[in-house]
């Protein structure tokens, strides 16, 4: 099977809002854009329950059919980095807490990032960086108590990784009302 819409899913979070799906594409939607663009990280309401405050939409055409995308709301702007093994989890605060790796243009591995958004899309946590911490493809994190927890494998250990995302003061960069 080939993706030819080079998107990767990351998962389902669960909020007040709705549900909310997570992933990484290309920005365009045409075949031409699909192998020369970077993958950038995105939210929608997968249920369509949320409009998202500075939301977009894109038109193309996906196997000999027009599509539309709506209410897309891109996390990430890279052009010299693709994102990677996007994933997300739920809090018990009614957040959402989205990790991914970070690749170089050769598809080299560079780093792994979190942020954490509210249930409407708007950021609490901008892009942190968690250095090289690899995220497992094969398993979703969990949270529990203010903690997200994965394993991570180096190919010969395995590691119990537990990130602190504590609290957070409301960073709100646009300025956007909640």
């Amino acid at each position: 099977v080939v993706n030819v819409t080079n998107a990767q899913l990351g998962g389902l979070a669960d909020s007040s809002s709705g549900v909310m799906l997570v992933g990484a594409s290309v920005k365009g939607m045409t075949a031409s854009t699909y192998n020369s663009q970077t993958k950038n990280l995105f939210i929608t309401s997968a249920d369509g329950s949320v409009t998202l405050s500075g939301a977009t939409s894109r038109t193309g055409t996906v196997c000999g059919n027009t599509v539309t995308d709506k209410n897309i709301k891109w996390l990430t702007n890279y052009t010299s980095y693709s994102v990677n093994n996007p994933q997300v989890v739920s809090t018990d605060k009614d957040e959402i807490v989205i990790l991914w790796e970070k690749l170089n243009s050769d598809g080299r591995y560079v780093e792994s990032c979190y942020m954490v958004i509210a249930s409407n899309g708007l950021t609490i946590q901008p892009e942190t960086s968690m250095g090289d911490v690899r995220l497992n493809a094969n398993e979703m994190p969990l949270y529990r108590n203010g903690k997200v927890y994965w394993i991570e494998g180096d190919g010969y250990n395995c590691y119990a990784v537990e990130l602190n995302i504590g609290e957070f003061d409301k960073y709100n960069p646009a300025g956007e009302t909640p």
